[in-house]
């Protein structure tokens, strides 16, 4: 998950992850002439830098979880809906 080169490497081929859409792929059709942001939850000073912004928020959402003792239940739920699929 920390690889130093898969955001940008992602996001230099048009793939963005989201907290709830999971990956999207800006080079399809539907985002041709969308002008929305990327991720309108997300807190980057600019988009640029949003896979980045992404693996800094998750991060901080887990560490939340393992605080509060949640951590399991949260991290299958968030797999569920990123993946799309029962974990």
């Amino acid at each position: 998950m920390f690889d130093c080169v898969a955001p940008t490497r992602n996001a230099r081929h048009g793939t963005v992850w989201t907290l709830d859409e999971g990956q999207i792929h800006l080079k399809g059709a539907r985002f041709r002439l969308d002008t929305d942001p990327v991720d309108p939850e997300c807190d980057c000073y600019t988009c640029s830098v949003h896979n980045l912004r992404f693996l800094v928020r998750l991060a901080a959402l887990a560490r939340e979880h393992v605080q509060a003792g949640s951590f399991e239940g949260w991290r299958r739920e968030w797999l569920e809906r990123y993946r799309g699929t029962t974990v």
